[in-house]
């Protein structure tokens, strides 16, 4: 169509319409100068994430590995490590939380057993976790669930 030209009537999904080009407006993009920075920058956080799942993958293969040993790991990775006093069914525990993927890998059905490193479990986009369980104990039932605990009315 031409400026100021009027079409119709064309049938869309809405019903009839007449149409009229009122202006053309020239497309906006960007020199490659103009937009050399957000691309680079997008290459670097591709690159990183590529890098990380290749890391993820590694550490998956070596964590399942037979007499795999965490201290090494975390060295070889420059991995932080750190000891959870007690990390709940449901609850977690900081700085971990309790994300159910970790969860999952803790306390499966059989659990995580003694000495056995677990995951990687992703946390986010730029957090994993490895886990070794140094014990399993059974829960103390809370004041709560032992009040809880009534026979029913005869």
């Amino acid at each position: 169509m031409a400026v100021g030209e009027i079409k119709g009537p064309v049938k869309t999904q809405f019903g009839y319409h007449i149409m009229r080009l009122d202006e053309v407006q020239a497309g906006k993009s960007k020199s490659l100068e103009e937009a050399r920075s957000d691309l680079e920058a997008q290459l670097r956080r591709d690159r990183a994430t590529d890098r990380f799942g290749e890391v993820q993958e590694q550490l998956q293969a070596r964590a399942a590995e037979p007499g795999a040993d965490l201290a090494s790991l975390a060295q070889q990775y420059t991995l932080l490590t750190g000891d959870v006093a007690s990390f709940l069914k449901d609850a977690g525990a900081p700085p971990l939380g309790a994300a159910p993927a970790l969860q999952q890998v803790v306390f499966a059905d059989p659990p995580l057993p003694v000495g056995r490193l677990g995951g990687p479990v992703l946390l986010g986009d730029d957090r994993l976790v490895i886990v070794k369980v140094l014990e399993h104990s059974k829960p103390d039932p809370s004041p709560w669930q032992r009040c809880a605990r009534v026979s029913p009315p005869p």
